[in-house]
Parts: structure tokens; sequence; C-alpha cells
């Protein structure tokens, strides 16, 4: 499956892996799969890391029309792990323009500077910067 994820109730974190090859199709089973299970809380946050350069197969258009099927609350923090300027990087980009508020969506180069700002309150990261 290139999307696996691992809720942590503990501390309201969902953590994904996508990997291989991701296409419209895998991203909203993965939100269908999520919502439905129920350790989920659409007020979880999100840590997004890919595995050996996947080749993501989505479009601007696929993004937006899969805005309607994402399964977290508009206040939730998506935190992806991806070098910036990389083909996976633009791709990140690009699903965060897709969104009315791009606040809650940050790129970082590691996973400790990730999991950082999903421990900081959002209004305070806004202030910061975003």
């Amino acid at each position: 499956m290139p999307a696996q994820y691992l809720i942590d109730p503990e501390n309201h974190v969902v953590r994904t892996t996508f990997s291989g090859v991701v296409t419209r199709r895998d991203v909203a089973d993965y939100a269908a799969r999520l919502r439905d299970d129920p350790a989920f809380s659409p007020r979880f946050f999100e840590l997004i890391t890919f595995e050996a350069n996947p080749d993501i197969q989505l479009s601007y258009l696929d993004w937006r029309s899969l805005t309607d099927r994402d399964p977290f609350s508009d206040g939730s923090k998506r935190a992806f792990v991806a070098r910036a300027g990389s083909a996976l990087y633009g791709m990140i980009r690009m699903f965060q323009s897709a969104r009315s508020d791009p606040y809650n969506i940050r790129v970082f180069e590691t996973t400790d500077e990730a999991i950082l700002w999903l421990s900081t309150p959002l209004g305070f990261a806004q202030a910061e910067g975003g």
C-alpha cells in the first residue's frame, strides 16, 4: 500500500508514510480508511514522511478535488518531511496551495523539526510566519 499510518492517540498525532507510486485513488482510499478508524479524531495533527523517493502522481486539480475528502479538521496541523528543492517538495507546496488555510501545513527537512512545530500551538506558529 502506498499510504500507511499509525495513530498516536496519546500525542494526538497520525504518523503517515507514503511510498512507491501514489495516485489520487491511493490518497482518497487512505483518507477513507483513516476517517473510518475508531482511534482517529479529525482534531489530530499529522506527520507525513516519505520512503525512498515516492512517485506522487497527483496534479493540482487532484489535490483540489481531494480537499473535500480530507479527514482532518481545518485546525489540524500537517507537517511534511521533505528536502527543500526536491520534486517532492514541489508536490507538497502544490498540496499546500490547494488548501484554503496554508498556515496549518508546513514542510520540514527533518522529522525532529516537524515534531517540534506540531507541538507548538497553531496561533504562535502563525505569528512566527506560518
